[in-house]
């Protein structure tokens, strides 16, 4: 019976031995596999060559079709007996191709002198082309020697398969070993760069994006890590040839190794796999130092064997040992977790990680009984199970796990053990960073899944990789990965962070919704609204940085769950109002939006018009009496109509003077008197000669006098300033000096239309005026009802005159504005719910925006008790969790979606 079971085993490990060897032979054979046609011989486009792949029928061509005047085409000496066509288009040596090439994918044929035909997908990529010569390359840790070109940069490097999950897929990872030639070239051109010359090659074979891993290293180094010390593990992505074998988008990286951190004091790197011994220990086991590989490539042993000490280690982790806990640097493990939990990177808790040292070794680490001041650090590795992947498959419903087998690895995955059984307070100290850091962590996510998607796609990398390995069945697509499998995975993260915040970290989450509806008239409009309470959020208005600032730029500064466009403003440049002219300079100007693709913001400023206060500080004041909004942090509202009317008293000159404008820029040849503070900038930007005072705001002491203007705006403090034709000498304030006394003063007038509170405007802690009343109580107001009636008579009486400013008698009397569809910004209070509306428009066919009666009228069917009108057309954009969500309408049919800076918003923040 013995023998009989001793022969089997034998038979069976034969088995396993020849199946392996058929592999790695079926892959070398692929390596050098001939094509069984004619092959075309070298292709050159402005003497630059291109890449062929004559088995596959792929070309690729690194010629930048947008800054090439001419696209010269020329066939090698064999070739050029035989026909061409692009596109079914004849062509010829030498030709100027440039205009049968607008798209960066044609079709190349050649019609050989016996009649038959090869036909080539021929693409204009830049992507750069990584081409590599090699006899055989054998797996891990064997090691073949071979020859690379990248960009004509030509050198010998080592190369094997990469890992032993790449062995199991068609489309293999590799690692490459090379010099310091090969590493300043990439550091240089690429900005990619190894310390130890070694470089992955990693083919992401289960996942059609080409992005997973990236994205997720680029959420744990970039996102999360802007406090980690580690060198990035960062990368680009190529396409990759193999002794003249197309082998589809790779993406070369740097690697984690014992030098990966900049601190030459940490050692050790321990890697998490796998591995079990016992009863199923996950074992961290000692990682060789790759980097000595290259010294003696033939002699190189790679040992994955498991200490006494890493055993032991390997346990108390699984467990979560409490002394153990203490030395996790907190924002390695911070990092590490939010970004697996956030990818729902099941493989990367128990494995495809790494804990490295901050000093010493592991055997002195665990025989101090983990005492011995030594730090772990936290590394995050190969993460391509995430966004919706698990073993191969894909499926975007499955967002609402924590992980995957979360029953087995909960005591076993160390830091999801720490936080599931609380260790020394690690569940709470987790949550509260997580509310403090991560509010817009979705839309980085999303930004970079977007981004990275984009340029793959703009370089036809999914129609050639699907060209490639449509055969490939590790990867069960039908089809190019697309739009659509974008938009699939960013709506998964959006459903994961509500699972995980709801669900998991039982924290509140605010919400969000998209929708589309048809107007009376049939036309489609998309809205957008995100809603939210005063028991976990605030509503804060901010004031744009430097007065001129994109919505993204600010979600980005406050880390703000929402943000949205606030109030009306005017655009100044150099000092000098220009809204009524504003398309010349910020759209079509040499600088504007439609030449350079942003908008410009050097000399500009975007100054909020009517009330603007933020607790103590007045960022704008108005002394007409104009609609308004006030209210706090607990859900208080005032809303009505609002007067502040800004005096500066000087006891000693016996003088008491109206400011007219508070943050406003002063021009040349200005009367008026002005009071800045440091929500303006850091200097008044007046003209030269302007007199000047500068207060301190504590003392209420004058801190300075000067007459050259300009002055510096104190952080604690005010500057007045004195138009250049104000008469000084009738003002008297020649006696002025340093040190006297100085009162300001901030008079409201106010009349109030609806309330939940006995408060009055001057005790809320916010004020934002110059908006329309649309709804009060329940009902459209009566302006609003009368100026649509108008605008069906005499367009330009839509506006009561009590409302218009400067802009307003440009703007107002511009008949579109009231009656035509437009993109608007509102906000609606539904009894203790508020919420933020953006509704797109001017895209034809798709939102065509709304009329201020039929905004009104469809929040107050909503449900909305109130509804405050807020700036829209162009400024229209709402940001939710650092994503922007809307399409930006341009001006005059351009610069759509690009988005336009404001001077301030409503932002979202958790209390």
């Amino acid at each position: 019976m013995k023998k009989n079971t001793l022969l089997l085993i034998l038979i069976f490990s034969l088995q396993i031995f020849a199946i392996s060897c058929k592999n790695k032979d079926n892959f070398n054979n692929a390596i050098n596999a001939k094509p069984s046609k004619t092959e075309l011989g070298k292709v050159y486009f402005n003497n630059k060559e291109a890449h062929i792949d004559n088995l596959n029928n792929i070309i690729i061509a690194n010629n930048d079709l947008k800054n090439e005047k001419e696209l010269k085409i020329k066939f090698s000496e064999k070739d050029e007996n035989n026909s061409f066509t692009i596109d079914n288009q004849s062509i010829h040596n030498n030709q100027d191709i440039l205009s049968l090439v607008k798209k960066k994918k044609v079709i190349l044929k050649k019609i050989n002198s016996s009649g038959s035909v090869d036909e080539y997908n021929l693409y204009f990529s830049q992507l750069p082309v990584l081409s590599i010569s090699a006899d055989k390359i054998d797996n891990f840790p064997n090691i073949n020697r071979a020859k690379i070109n990248l960009d004509n940069l030509d050198t010998e490097i080592y190369i094997n398969t990469r890992g032993k999950a790449s062995l199991n897929f068609l489309k293999k990872s590799f690692a490459i070993y090379t010099n310091n030639d090969f590493t300043n070239y990439l550091s240089k051109i690429y900005k990619i760069k190894s310390k130890e010359n070694i470089y992955s090659l990693y083919a992401s074979d289960p996942d059609p994006s080409l992005i997973r891993d990236q994205v997720s290293q680029e959420i744990f180094y970039e996102k999360l890590g802007h406090n980690l010390k580690t060198q990035k593990v960062d990368g680009k992505h190529i396409d990759l040839f193999i002794n003249n074998k197309y082998w589809g988008v790779y993406y070369i990286s740097t690697i984690i190794n014992t030098s990966v951190l900049k601190d030459d004091k940490l050692s050790d790197l321990l890697e998490q796999t796998w591995q079990k011994k016992g009863f199923d220990n996950l074992l961290y086991t000692v990682a060789n130092d790759q980097s000595k590989i290259l010294k003696d490539p033939s002699n190189f042993k790679f040992s994955k064997d498991p200490t006494t000490e890493s055993e032991k280690l390997s346990i108390d982790l699984s467990k979560c040992d409490n002394i153990l806990e203490k030395t996790f640097e907190p924002n390695y493990a911070n990092s590490f977790l939010t970004t697996i939990l956030a990818i729902k990177g099941s493989d990367n808790i128990v494995n495809n990680s790494f804990v490295a040292f901050n000093k010493g070794n592991i055997n002195d680490f665990v025989n101090s009984n983990y005492t011995n001041g030594n730090v772990l650090h936290y590394l995050l590795w190969d993460a391509d199970q995430s966004f919706g992947t698990y073993q191969k498959k894909i499926n975007y419903n499955r967002y609402n796990v924590v992980f995957d087998h979360i029953d087995y690895v909960k005591d076993r995955g160390s830091l999801i053990t720490c936080y599931l059984q609380d260790v020394n307070g690690f569940k709470n100290k987790y949550i509260h960073k997580w509310l403090d850091e991560n509010n817009i962590l979705p839309g980085f996510i999303k930004s970079s899944l977007e981004k990275n998607f984009k340029y793959l796609e703009q370089n036809m990398a999914y129609d050639r990789e699907f060209i490639r390995w449509k055969t490939n069945k590790s990867v069960s697509s039908s089809k190019p990965f697309d739009e659509n499998d974008l938009n699939l995975m960013l709506n998964w993260v959006d459903n994961r962070f509500k699972y995980l915040e709801e669900d998991f970290l039982k924290i509140p989450s605010s919400a969000y919704n998209k929708y589309q509806i048809k107007k009376i008239n049939g036309d489609p409009v998309v809205i957008h609204r995100t809603q939210f309470n005063f028991n976990h959020f605030k509503l804060v208005p901010i004031i744009a940085k430097n007065r001129m600032e994109t919505h993204e730029e600010a979600s980005k500064r406050t880390n703000a769950i929402a943000i949205a466009t606030g109030g009306f403003f005017e655009y100044y440049y150099k000092n000098q109002f220009i809204h009524d002219r504003a398309s010349s300079y910020i759209i079509n100007g040499p600088e504007g939006c439609d030449a350079t693709g942003k908008y410009p913001t050097i000399d500009y400023k975007a100054n909020p018009i009517g009330v603007f206060k933020e607790k103590n500080k007045y960022h704008s004041t108005s002394d007409e009496f104009l609609p308004a909004l006030g209210w706090n942090d607990q859900g208080e509202y005032v809303i009505g109509d609002l007067s502040i009317a800004v005096t500066v008293t000087f006891p000693i000159a016996g003088k008491t003077l109206n400011i007219k404008y508070l943050n406003i820029p002063l021009s040349d040849n200005s009367s008026y008197i002005n009071l800045f503070n440091n929500s303006f900038g850091k200097n008044t930007n007046t003209p030269a000669g302007t007199f000047e005072v500068t207060i301190n705001s504590v003392t209420n002491l004058i801190e300075s006098i000067s007459s050259t203007g300009n002055a510096i705006i104190p952080n604690n403090g005010y500057v007045i300033s004195f138009g250049t034709n104000s008469n000084l000498a009738g003002l008297n304030l020649a006696t002025l000096k340093v040190g006297d006394h100085i009162n300001i003063n901030y008079n409201y007038t106010e009349s109030i239309l609806a309330t939940n509170t006995t408060k009055s405007f001057q005790n809320m802690d916010y004020i934002r005026s110059k908006n329309q009343n649309l709804v009060i109580n329940g009902k459209v107001v009566q302006d609003v009802e009368d100026a649509y009636k108008r605008t069906q008579l005499i367009p330009h009486q839509a506006i009561n005159s009590k409302w218009m400013t400067k802009r307003d008698k440009l703007l107002w009397l511009d008949p579109n504005f009231f009656p035509g569809s437009h993109p608007r910004s509102a906000l609606c209070i539904r009894n203790d719910t508020w919420n933020l509306y953006v509704v797109d428009g001017r895209q034809p066919g798709i939102s065509e925006g709304m009329t201020i009666h039929e905004l009104a009228h469809h929040l107050k069917d909503e449900g909305c008790d109130q509804v405050i009108n807020f700036d829209g057309g162009s400024s229209a954009t709402i940001n939710f969790r650092g994503f922007k969500m809307n399409i930006n309408s341009g001006g005059q049919g351009k610069c759509t979606n690009i988005s336009r800076p404001v001077a301030d918003f409503m932002i979202i923040q958790r209390k």
